[in-house]
């Protein structure tokens, strides 16, 4: 008797153990469905934020970097002015008051506004002290009359050029002026220190901005700047985190080397005993740098 009762509590307490382990299984399941909805519905993850942490906050360091490194790198400061008559003089002094510096030229020839069509064939000469050469640039310059998006004439023209190049050494320059086709309009021209000429600041900053830019769209997935700066020191193991210190390191490479482009001047064109060329990347706004 007592072997039965034993076998039929036994086939009670399985019974009740199944039971017990499908309502937790179905509550388990529930409780998965809802965590994915909410995870669907809010694309919010801890764990998702604290791994992407570290590659956020130095990817909009970096932006800003690169980007202050840009602004400042390009900025200008007027050092000379100039305006020639052409049909008097082809040529004007300048001074320029720093050594192996960047200088950028902006010269505009004028052109009668009744006249079209009207060409120059416009070189620009620099000349040291003891009229040497030291560079030379050559651009077309043109004005004409085309219809505009509503048939009516309209005067089109490009009668600026700009260019840069580092001069070996301050002091008096000049500068002359040809034009192959005798147009002898008066040329009015600025002269400024192109601080450093950070030629890959500008690439890199947009790429990192554009990189930066997905972190922040995607706030509400993987959590906001200042969430995951908060976070920073409750990650332990970042120190031991191979791809972040790769992250790193790549990033720092990158800006070491766009530094020392900016302060070398490397890819601009130079003037002085070994004239250079301007790189492949410089922006030459149709400018023939003859060296």
């Amino acid at each position: 008797m007592s072997q039965y009762l034993g076998s039929e509590r036994a086939r009670i307490e399985q019974t009740q153990r199944r039971e017990a382990f499908r309502r937790n299984s179905q509550l388990n399941s529930f409780r998965e469905m809802v965590g994915f909805t909410n995870r669907n519905n809010k694309g919010y993850s801890e764990f998702r934020m604290r791994r992407l942490a570290p590659f956020a906050i130095t990817t909009h360091f970096f932006a800003v970097l690169f980007f202050i490194s840009w602004i400042v790198s390009n900025s200008k400061s007027v050092v000379d002015r100039f305006a020639i008559g052409m049909e008097t003089s082809h040529m004007t002094k300048i001074k320029v008051p720093e050594d192996k510096t960047l200088y950028w030229f902006d010269l505009t020839q004028n052109f009668s506004s009744g006249q079209v069509p009207l060409y120059s064939e416009f070189e620009v000469e620099i000349l040291d002290e003891n009229y040497d050469h030291v560079y030379s640039v050559y651009k077309d310059l043109w004005q004409e009359r085309h219809a505009d998006d509503d048939g009516r004439a309209k005067v089109y023209s490009d009668t600026r050029i700009e260019f840069e190049v580092e001069l070996p050494k301050a002091g008096e320059y000049y500068v002359r002026i040809f034009s192959y086709n005798n147009n002898y309009g008066s040329v009015m021209g600025t002269v400024a220190i192109h601080n450093s000429g950070g030629l890959y600041f500008g690439f890199f900053s947009i790429l990192i901005c554009a990189l930066s830019l997905i972190f922040l769209l995607g706030a509400t997935h993987w959590g906001s700047p200042s969430m995951m700066f908060r976070a920073l020191p409750k990650i332990k193991d970042i120190r031991k985190n191979r791809r972040f210190f790769i992250f790193l390191v790549t990033f720092c490479v990158i800006y070491s080397v766009s530094l020392i482009i900016a302060i070398t001047h490397y890819g601009y064109a130079a003037g002085g005993d070994k004239t250079v060329l301007p790189s492949f990347f410089h922006l030459k706004h149709s400018v023939i740098y003859l060296g």
